[in-house]
């Protein structure tokens, strides 16, 4: 009898911490980063964590340590990398909305996040490289990014794009953008 007994509260002990672990997020974590000075913790969980049981509705990122807090991502977005500034001042997220590239950018010394393919965008239509290219706003619509590292001047990173130009070519390149400046330099087409 006492066997049974002990194997049932095993069970119930396993049930409940099961129970603890699902609604915690345990189960769901795809990405956690520590920025390099070691301050702040971002969590990236591939379900909405805002009801008691998480939804599969979208992903949550939470952050933790020096700053803290927590963002939805709903609407079928899917997220895809993070990466850190090498100052831990700032952090790129990726993520996929309706065959979309997103890049947003996380200003952790301001407590601010940043649509990243809009201001880039803007920061290009004001260079001829680029409106030489695309005079129409059909061919802005076509630019996408890709972000692919951060270089050692603070606050600038390389990010690759590709659009359709004016004769319907698909053009491609790299290029460095200032967080802290906005500008573009070291454009190069490929």
């Amino acid at each position: 009898m006492t066997k049974k007994r002990t194997t049932a509260a095993m069970i119930m002990i396993a049930i409940i911490v099961g129970l603890i672990l699902w609604t915690s997020g345990i189960f769901f974590i795809v990405d956690r980063q520590t920025s390099p000075n070691g301050r702040i913790t971002v969590t990236v969980y591939s379900q909405n964590m805002t009801a008691l049981f998480p939804k599969n509705n979208g992903f949550t990122i939470k952050t933790s340590g020096d700053f803290k807090g927590t963002k939805i991502y709903l609407d079928g977005s899917a997220f895809e990398n993070m990466w850190w500034s090498p100052d831990s001042r700032y952090q790129v997220i990726t993520t996929f909305n309706h065959d979309n590239r997103l890049l947003e950018l996380r200003d952790y010394k301001n407590n601010n996040n940043t649509n990243l393919n809009a201001v880039i965008n803007m920061s290009m239509s004001s260079l001829d490289t680029f409106t030489d290219f695309m005079t129409a706003p059909e061919h802005w619509e076509t630019l996408q990014f890709e972000f692919i590292k951060w270089q050692e001047l603070q606050g600038t990173m390389t990010v690759a794009f590709k659009f359709k130009d004016l004769t319907d070519q698909l053009q491609k390149g790299t290029l460095d953008y200032n967080c802290e400046t906005g500008a573009i330099s070291e454009i190069v087409f490929q």
